[in-house]
This record gives structure tokens, sequence and C-alpha cells, in this order.
């Protein structure tokens, strides 16, 4: 029975950690390495897991001051001695199957990942997720990268995949520290482009909780600075494995129209040319009409090129 090690970044999750580690704890699934790792948590979230510690050999506890999830996750990498790889959020849980699932079809032949369908908890409501998940399909890397992308597809997610420990380490896949928003997504690239096949599962085997205190809620000016270098650096991954750009583009388009950001200025330091990503997405036979009209886009980018170069723009006016 292969080990899989498990990596849960802890910070100020008192109320939720408990259930996180106790679903882990209960699966089905028994090899595992469980790695927790305090994140300089300012409540009683160190208390809690050193509990749990003194009540299971497998867990592997870190405390240490804050630095940050990326920093986090690359301690878990670096302590991780399993032969896969589970990112788990510190409040969200998981099915009791959940490990045992994922590592059943990642002994298939030329598998370099497995993916799950996922249910969303927001307070007390339950919200499955509605996406194309097909059970049981193989997709190349190639398919899997524009699919991360996608309004329906499997996310670009760390928590709801299954990652062999062996291509990470061999590659020296790890989270960049200076990029705090999309650092996940850049993560899955880096692997996937590595990977030969993934498999795919419509199994709602992760329970994902939706809070406004999460990492990924708290929003705000100096996290989001790093937004383009995110994006750039995705660009280059795609340009080099040779993979349709539509989705990709249409993703960067609707994220800087959904969150109002100065768009002459995301154009200032972007590696790509938006009126080409306009003109990209607008001709995609993959992307449905419906998905164009949400851009609502053509006017916006006509202006930043006709004010483009009327304006002194300072390195971090983006974001003011």
């Amino acid at each position: 029975m292969k080990k899989v090690s498990i990596i849960v970044p802890v910070y100020n999750v008192e109320n939720y950690i408990l259930e996180c580690i106790t679903s882990i704890i209960e699966q089905t699934y028994a090899n595992l390495e469980i790695i927790i790792i305090n994140d300089g948590s300012t409540d009683k979230s160190k208390e809690i897991c050193e509990s749990l510690q003194k009540k299971d050999e497998r867990i592997v506890f870190i405390s240490k001051h804050n630095s940050g999830v990326s920093d986090t996750r690359n301690i878990g990498i670096n302590k991780s001695t399993g032969d896969y790889i589970i990112f788990v959020d510190s409040d969200d849980y998981i099915d009791k199957s959940y490990i045992e699932e994922m590592v059943k079809w990642m002994n298939e032949e030329f598998i370099d990942m497995t993916v799950c369908n996922y249910i969303e908890i927001y307070k007390n409501t339950v919200l499955h997720h509605n996406n194309d998940l097909t059970d049981k399909l193989v997709i190349t890397n190639k398919e899997a990268i524009n699919d991360i992308y996608k309004l329906r597809s499997f996310g670009g997610y760390l928590w709801n995949k299954i990652f062999k420990s062996e291509i990470i380490k061999k590659n020296n896949i790890r989270f960049n520290q200076e990029i705090h928003m999309c650092e996940d997504m850049l993560f899955l690239l880096k692997y996937l482009s590595k990977c030969n096949n993934v498999r795919i599962i419509s199994k709602e085997l992760y329970f994902y909780r939706m809070r406004k205190s999460s990492i990924v809620w708290n929003k705000n000016k100096i996290k989001y600075k790093t937004l383009y270098s995110s994006y750039n650096e995705m660009y280059k991954i795609i340009e080099k494995n040779n993979v349709e750009m539509d989705y990709f583009y249409y993703m960067v388009l609707n994220s800087i129209f959904s969150n109002n950001f100065k768009l002459i200025d995301m154009q200032r330091y972007l590696q790509f040319n938006l009126l080409t990503a306009y003109d990209y997405v607008s001709k995609s036979k993959n992307i449905t009409n419906k998905e164009k009209i949400k851009l609502k886009m053509k006017e916006n980018i006509n202006f930043i090129y006709s004010n483009y170069m009327d304006r002194k723009i300072k390195k971090y006016e983006l974001f003011e």
C-alpha cells in the first residue's frame, strides 16, 4: 500500500480544524502521513492540532511564524515522504473514502493526477458544483491545462486532486512565495506540464467551505499586485506546451473586468496583448456565444489602446 502525504496549512481556523483533521484521520485508506503546519495562528488552532497529534502517530505537526500559505505548503512538500501528495485546506473536510478513491485510479498506467468532484458549503447551505465532469474520463495533460480555465471544469484548485510526489520533487515544482493570487493555479499548471494523463471521477468527495475570512476571500491591494505576475508565468507555460490559448485568455479578460481593474495599467505589465486576447476569444469555436456575451469588453479594450500612450504610468498605480 503506497503512502499518501496530506499537507494541511493552518491559520486561525479554531472553529474548523477539528472537523478537518478528524475527516482525514477517519479515512478508509490507512497508510497516511498527515502533515499539519501552523502558520503563526493567533487563536487556539495550535493547541487543537497539538492535542490531535497526541492521539494519532501519523500526524506530523510543525509550528512556525507566519510566512504565508505558499511557504507553508512548500515546507509540507519538503517534509513529505509519501508516494502521493494531497493538499487539504484547514477549513474544509473530506469524505471517508476520498483518499482510497483517489489512490485507486492513480494505480493505472500513465495516470499522473486524479481529480474528483466537490461540494461547496456556504454557511448552512450545501451547493453541488455544477460542472461537466464525466466519470472515469481520461484526458491528456494538454487537455487538462485547457480545462482548468473553463467555468464548468475541475478548476485550478489544489484540494480536489492527488499528485505524484516524484513529479513534484524531480522537477522542483514549488509555490512562488512572491505571488499571492492564483498561486494554486500556477502550481497546478507547472505540474500538468510534466504529466502524461489525468483521470477524472465525478464523485463528490471533497467539501469546500466558502468563508469571507478564508485565504481565498481575503483580497487586498498588495495581493492583487502580484496577479499580473501569475498571469505572465501561466502564459509562458501554456505557450511553451503549445496549448490553445482561448480559455486562458477568457479567464484573464473576465477576471480583469469582473474585478474592475485599471485596464490601461494591467496591459502595461502583462507580457501578452489584451486586444489580441479579445480577438482570439471572440473567434474561438470552443467558447460559446453565451460566454462571449459575458465579456462585454470590446469598447473597454479599445479604450486601452486609444489612451495607452497618453498616460505616464507609475509601477503600482494599477491598484491604487
